[in-house]
């Protein structure tokens, strides 16, 4: 069953996002755009993760947001 809407909860996801965004933003200001991709990647990702693939390390994994039908909804279909 859904949630209702709650809008607290939503400005508090903008809020945080907009708070992602300024720091990213200061990190390249300050680094650079390699020095702050760098500190991204070295960030720990879930195993299973759909956007890794962008990254060197993510060989092989799929491009982000293309899974395969059957395994992106799996658990729903039992």
């Amino acid at each position: 069953m859904a949630r209702p809407h709650d809008r607290a909860r939503a400005v508090a996801a903008l809020d945080r996002a907009n708070r992602l965004h300024d720091n990213l933003r200061a990190l390249e200001d300050a680094l650079g755009v390699e020095q702050r991709d760098a500190w991204i990647t070295s960030l720990p990702r879930a195993r299973h993760c759909y956007d890794c693939a962008r990254f060197p390390d993510g060989a092989g994994l799929n491009p982000p947001g293309h899974h395969a039908p059957e395994k992106a909804f799996a658990d729903l279909l039992g």
